[in-house]
């Protein structure tokens, strides 16, 4: 796990890479410029709404029949979590991550990759 987990903007998906970012901010500083048309590191970050829609989207599997199996364990396991109670982000993470490990059979696979 990276520091910040989830939330690290190691895992964001609103980086563009071909546009540069705000140097000044690369460097440390708050730009605040409004003429700014650069990237900033504001407008990457990713709320814990977001990050759970991104998580429960995806579509894993290789055909429309492992997608639909994988869809439905994920309902599964989110309506598990909801049933008793838990609510606590990392906690509903935490659970959607593991399913889709055990789903794709491979512990080392965090990024949702095409």
């Amino acid at each position: 796990m990276v520091p910040g987990g989830y939330m690290s903007l190691t895992y964001t998906n609103r980086i563009q890479p071909l546009k540069q970012m705000c140097m000044f901010e690369f460097n440390g500083g708050i730009c605040n410029d409004p003429t700014c048309s650069n990237q900033h590191f504001r407008e990457l970050e990713v709320s814990d709404a977001d990050i759970l829609v991104e998580l429960a989207s995806a579509k894993e599997g290789k055909t429309a029949a492992e997608q639909a199996l994988y869809n439905q364990g994920l309902r599964e396991e989110i309506e598990k979590l909801k049933a008793q109670g838990i609510k606590d982000f990392m906690t509903v993470i935490a659970g959607i991550v593991a399913y889709r490990r055990k789903f794709l059979g491979d512990e080392s696979r965090i990024l949702i990759l095409p």
